[in-house]
């Protein structure tokens, strides 16, 4: 007849009185040192016996309290760096442009795992094997995929920016055919504004801007690729798209074209980013599989793993 104690089954009078290697190595436990090794113990009893004086250790070490809290915040720590990281490239009007901007929004949900793995801790009192797992690997893959996303997206799209085939892709044609477009109405908005107030075209080109035409506004629905290349011109005091142009939307002088500026930036700012997100989140992966791994056995000795 198997009875109950503190949920583990103990058979016969074990709790009572267990084998005496174990009790010897429990006392010796409490008072600082190490415990023999054993050999195996494969009869029920002590098996028993061995499950119930390691869970009066974990008792006496009160580490369930703290255990809930502890895993969580040791996840959050091990997993904010990429988090941040991708969570910020994907804030970035460039990523968002070429890359996949709002799958890296996705790094945001993540620490949810880590408060879900909270209460569920917290409601057993013990270790979850599928949190733990989940808690662990769900990030690590989520994360490493966004990394190696963004990583190549940024390669990919420095070397067809670097190229001077100005069709080394769609996009970048198609920005350079909105950038001519946008070039032939400042153009011709500049011309009607010499003739309407008598100015010479280079007075013209230091007072108004291609925003400030009245056509701007009637065709900017057409040219929706407007608002990125105004961005970069802004952002990266760059002009023209696939050749070096004249600014449209800023004032002041630019060094290199647009497509240039935009491949430095894919190239310095977001492929190194992108790298350490896949190095951190492959190096948590790794280490959350080994750790669960080394640790199972003396889990799965304590609690029902």
């Amino acid at each position: 007849m198997l009875r109950v104690v503190n949920d583990l089954p103990i058979a016969g009078d074990v709790a009572r009185s267990p084998p005496a290697a174990i009790r010897d190595d429990f006392s010796r436990i409490l008072e600082g040192g190490r415990p023999e090794k054993l050999g195996p113990l494969l009869h029920p009893d002590a098996v028993a016996a061995q499950r119930y004086w390691s869970w009066q250790l974990m008792q006496q070490l009160d580490v369930m309290r703290v255990f809930p809290m502890l895993f969580s915040l040791t996840c959050l720590v091990m997993f904010s760096m990429p988090i941040g990281i991708a969570y910020h490239l994907g804030l970035d009007e460039d990523v968002r442009y070429w890359g996949d901007g709002p799958m890296c929004g996705t790094a945001l949900w993540l620490p949810w795992i880590f408060i879900l793995a909270f209460y569920v801790h917290d409601r057993l009192q013990r270790p979850h094997k599928a949190t733990i797992v989940i808690s662990l690997l769900v990030p690590s893959v989520t994360l490493l995929l966004i990394g190696n996303e963004l990583t190549a997206t940024s390669a990919q799209g420095s070397d067809q920016l670097f190229s001077d085939d100005c069709d080394a892709s769609t996009d970048k044609r198609r920005l350079e055919n909105s950038w001519q477009a946008a070039q032939s109405l400042y153009m011709d908005c500049l011309q009607q504004t010499t003739t309407s107030h008598n100015l010479t075209l280079s007075r013209a080109t230091e007072l108004f801007r291609i925003q400030d035409c009245t056509e701007y506004a009637a065709a900017f629905p057409s040219h929706k690729d407007w608002q990125y290349l105004r961005f970069v011109e802004e952002e990266h005091k760059c002009v023209g798209w696939c050749s070096f142009g004249r600014k449209l939307w800023t004032d002041g002088e630019g060094t290199d074209s647009c497509s240039t500026a935009v491949a430095q930036v894919l190239r310095s700012k977001v492929r190194r980013p992108a790298q350490q997100v896949v190095a951190l989140s492959a190096l948590a992966l790794i280490g959350s599989a080994v750790g669960l791994v080394a640790v199972a056995p003396t889990l799965h000795l304590v609690f029902d793993w």
